[in-house]
């Protein structure tokens, strides 16, 4: 199922419900407000895979900084 189709349908069936009791219109796509923690985990998700399939063999074994100190990897 599409949660923005989903939302969408939600929204259209608001704007009915409020214009029949009450009268009160509105735009429901402009109104509407995307399930954030959804586009939050897709995201995280994302960047996990890419992070976990990465390939560090090329990774220094001490790490400098900007004036070329090294630093101690953590």
């Amino acid at each position: 199922m599409d949660n923005a189709a989903n939302n969408t349908v939600s929204m259209k069936k608001l704007l009915d419900t409020l214009w029949q009791e009450r009268e009160i219109k509105f735009d429901p796509i402009e109104r509407q407000i995307p399930c954030f923690p959804h586009i939050l985990n897709i995201c995280v998700n994302h960047i996990l895979h890419a992070y976990m399939n990465a390939d560090f063999a090329d990774v220094p074994s001490t790490w400098t900084n900007a004036l070329g100190e090294v630093m101690p990897k953590f």
